[in-house]
């Protein structure tokens, strides 16, 4: 029961930060944009650091400095970084169940 409780827990955290990136790529702000990043980061750091080694950008660059274009352009990535985490972890079932509403 306890596992169960973690494992809604978890997506919805997951969820969560999807949704976040979502709300930043329909009503982009700068801080909003850094802060949804890094949320889903924190989450799925595995997946996201793979996506961006797999776009070339193989160099850790402080939020500060990357342009808004840039931010906004990750956006997307990172909303499939955390799709892909949740499909690693919990299968292909609950992202189906949670993720093809958006």
């Amino acid at each position: 029961m306890e596992d169960q409780l973690k494992t809604i827990q978890e997506v919805k955290d997951i969820i969560d930060k999807y949704k976040a990136l979502q709300w930043q790529r329909e009503h982009p702000t700068r801080d909003g944009m850094i802060e949804a990043l890094k949320g889903a980061k924190r989450i799925a750091a595995a997946e996201v650091t793979h996506s961006e080694f797999s776009r070339g950008n193989i160099y850790s660059v402080p939020w500060e400095k990357i342009s808004d274009a840039e931010l906004y352009n990750k956006l997307p990535q990172y909303q499939n970084a955390l799709i892909s985490y949740c499909t690693n972890k919990y299968g292909e079932s609950v992202v189906k169940q949670h993720f093809d509403t958006f």
